[in-house]
């Protein structure tokens, strides 16, 4: 499996894991794995533009540069 597609099931599976959570009304929990969720899935889009990070600080910095900026 290549590195997009095991970020991205990484992904779905903490989303997966966070509604599960959030219908137990396990909160703080579920929050912490949507929070997850989002990261894989942005280091996700990342990989698959060929822009390689190494920290949460370098993802957000690299999402805001290459994404958000660009509209």
């Amino acid at each position: 499996m290549n590195e997009f597609k095991k970020l991205f099931s990484l992904a779905l599976e903490e989303l997966d894991i966070a509604k599960l959570l959030l219908e137990r009304e396990h909160y703080r929990t579920s929050i912490s794995r949507s929070y997850y969720s989002m990261y894989y899935a942005t280091q996700a889009i990342l990989v698959y533009q060929n822009i390689d990070v190494s920290t949460h600080k370098e993802l957000i910095r690299l999402f805001s540069l290459h994404f958000v900026k660009t509209g």
